[in-house]
């Protein structure tokens, strides 16, 4: 047995693959630019209808665990819907995130809608997403 807790979520759910960043050791074929100009693609985003169509069915199976991921997620433009859905089908969410976007106040006013709902904020944080030491004590 391991001393460190292991994170395997019942369910993994990529809701875009839209990215800010190039890291270079990324798994996922991502489309890569600005986050505003991401936004105005909407084919690049699960659209929350359509995430709550596919969900419901899990909505009575105890789902215990569901990480969101992407691309990166917090650039969704209705990640709080996506995010309310996903809460109403598992006890625990996980959000992925290489956690830019918490260096800037405007954007980390996201934290007040995943605080809400009791998300767990996942920083995937390692050298190739170009994060500084200070950079990464600021987002913890």
């Amino acid at each position: 047995m391991s001393a460190y807790p292991t994170f395997s979520p019942d369910l993994v759910v990529e809701v875009t693959t839209a990215c800010d960043r190039q890291c270079a050791g990324c798994y996922a074929p991502n489309v890569v630019g600005s986050p505003q100009d991401l936004r105005q693609r909407p084919e690049l985003f699960v659209k929350p209808e359509q995430l709550k169509n596919s969900l419901e069915p899990l909505k009575d199976k105890n789902v215990r665990s569901i990480a969101i991921r992407g691309g990166e997620p917090t650039i969704h433009p209705q990640l709080e819907d996506v995010l309310t859905i996903v809460h109403s089908i598992s006890r625990e969410v996980y959000l992925e995130t290489h956690g830019k976007w918490l260096l800037n106040p405007v954007r980390a006013a996201k934290l007040e809608t995943m605080s809400r709902l009791g998300t767990v904020v996942k920083l995937s944080h390692d050298p190739m997403h170009d994060s500084s030491e200070p950079e990464l004590r600021q987002m913890i």
